[in-house]
């Protein structure tokens, strides 16, 4: 079943035309000027920034934390990658735009992800060539693969418990995240209590109703992990048994 384009009911305007980018952005007023810094030269902004080092890294994206108005804000690149590259993408939004829309949808449906501020897609007769995207920055977390070590038996239960009860909810909302990595979930402690956030949303998908297949399917690289983090048969219970409460919830 071919998923649905995302579609919002926030106050965002559509894309418009600037120089070479279509501009998606946040219309509220706390993030204009963070806009227009963006719109004056995005490759000068990011090259300021604090570029992210991955093991994971590859020639298709590029990461950065980057300084506006005095507040840290996430910036990802994804490059373009040649001729057969433009014209693949010539009738179809970057991966930046459907990270752009996927991050709004998720949070309005109350689904944990940081803030999309603004998507740039940079268009020349059609032909995509470099694509932006700038988020909130989500102070003090880390990926679930790097917190992972770090967290006492009892934290690896929490953690677990509220990202089956998170994932059962996306899947119940009719949504897959297409690549549920530990990489691709962000973790954080306040005040002695884990908030979980979902990033990388490029590869998610409105497939308007999931099945138990469709979803254990999504959850295939969040089992892979589990099991290389050596994850016990009792902490892995505990997240399926929240997973199926929050799925099956009506």
């Amino acid at each position: 079943m071919p998923a649905r384009i995302f579609e919002t009911k926030s106050n965002l305007p559509a894309g418009v035309r600037c120089g070479d980018f279509v501009v998606f952005h946040d219309s509220s007023e706390a993030y204009a000027e963070v806009v227009a810094t963006l719109l004056l030269d995005p490759d000068r902004l990011f090259a300021a920034g604090q570029a992210i080092q991955s093991p994971w890294q590859s020639a298709a994206t590029d990461k950065t934390v980057v300084e506006i108005g005095g507040r840290s804000y996430f910036f990802k690149r994804y490059n373009c990658l040649g001729g057969g590259y433009r014209l693949k993408n010539l009738f179809r939004n970057s991966r930046a735009l459907k990270s752009w829309w996927a991050g709004w949808k998720f949070l309005e449906l109350g689904l944990p992800t940081p803030r999309p501020i603004a998507c740039l897609e940079e268009r020349r007769l059609r032909l995509l060539g470099r694509s932006y995207l700038l988020f909130e920055l989500i102070d003090g977390a880390q990926s679930l693969l790097d917190r992972w070590a770090g967290l006492s038996a009892e934290g690896r239960r929490d953690v677990l418990s509220l990202l089956g009860s998170e994932i059962g909810n996306m899947h119940r909302r009719g949504l897959l995240h297409g690549d549920l990595n530990w990489r691709n979930v962000l973790v954080r402690e306040i005040s002695r209590s884990l908030e979980v956030y979902f990033v990388d949303l490029d590869g998610c998908s409105d497939a308007g109703g999931v099945n138990r297949e469709q979803a254990e399917k999504d959850m295939s690289h969040f089992f892979r992990d589990m099991q290389r983090n050596q994850a016990t048969g009792e902490e892995t219970a505990l997240f399926m048994a929240s997973w199926e409460k929050a799925f099956r919830l009506r």
